[in-house]
């Protein structure tokens, strides 16, 4: 069975290297994206998420950097730093915002709303 690049070459220090990574975008003010962390060690990003399965320390450092990415994208699109309508792209699809619609049909939990169904048969004529 192959490996995929790099699976094999997890080092312990990469726990604290991927929180600096992000932790320096973050003072920077720049986007943080697990993929450019993988190209500054040489692997690719499919190798971050095998590393987050057979070592519990880098998982515990990526968890961290998932919340660390998602403070990045919101406090720099709060400040305007980051555009808008592209952020929310972003956090819809990098860290599973979305939009929440309140829709009331107008049943309260007092009050139910009441729905009947009719189903009405369909005859040939002429027969």
């Amino acid at each position: 069975m192959s490996r995929r690049k790099g699976q094999d070459k997890y080092k312990p220090e990469y726990d604290a290297q991927l929180i600096n990574f992000f932790e320096t975008k973050r003072k920077e003010h720049m986007p943080a994206w697990f993929d450019d962390f993988a190209d500054v060690i040489g692997v690719v990003d499919d190798t971050l998420q095998h590393w987050t399965k057979s070592h519990p320390s880098f998982l515990c450092a990526y968890t961290r950097c998932k919340k660390l990415q998602e403070q990045i994208m919101a406090d720099n699109a709060m400040t305007g730093k980051f555009e808008g309508g592209f952020t929310k792209f972003a956090m819809k699809n990098v860290v599973g915002w979305r939009d929440e619609k309140d829709l009331n049909l107008g049943g309260q939990a007092n009050n139910p709303l009441d729905i009947e169904i009719t189903f009405v048969n369909k005859t040939k004529e002429n027969d």
